[in-house]
């Protein structure tokens, strides 16, 4: 797949800028599934033919040290709405959140509100990081 099909966006999955994730924006829903699926082939993941988006987690490591990469998020321009936007991004910061060597993704563990504020302002802020861009690339 040629990189003229997609577009991509880093985006801050913390306020501190600390942790981040890349956007890749296809042209049609079609793209989107072919990466996904050349991806799953080769990571012998389950493949679901009807997604709208997903999140893709990874750990690099630098010597012994989580990198501050935490994989891509996959969307496509026809389904760019809130709801499917939100959701992928959404998982891109619930693994962002405590990323560390060897994380395991379940369970999240949210112990006090402070905890969920900051879940939720993270979201909040790679949401409109998001949506700033995107707008500019459908003029």
């Amino acid at each position: 797949m040629s990189k003229s099909e997609y577009r991509r966006k880093k985006i801050w999955l913390t306020t501190d800028k600390k942790k981040y994730c890349t956007v890749l924006l296809f042209n049609n829903r079609k793209d989107m599934r072919a990466y996904y699926s050349l991806y799953c082939n080769l990571r012998s993941m389950d493949y679901d033919s009807n997604i709208l988006g997903a999140s893709l987690h990874h750990e690099i490591y630098c010597g012994i040290k989580v990198k501050n990469d935490t994989g891509k998020v996959l969307l496509s321009l026809q389904d760019c709405g809130a709801g499917v936007v939100s959701h992928e991004l959404l998982h891109a910061v619930l693994w962002a959140y405590k990323h560390k060597r060897a994380k395991k993704q379940y369970p999240i563990v949210i112990k006090n509100m402070d905890e969920e504020e900051k879940i939720l302002q993270n979201h909040t802020y790679a949401v409109k990081q998001f949506y700033n861009w995107y707008w500019k690339v459908v003029k």
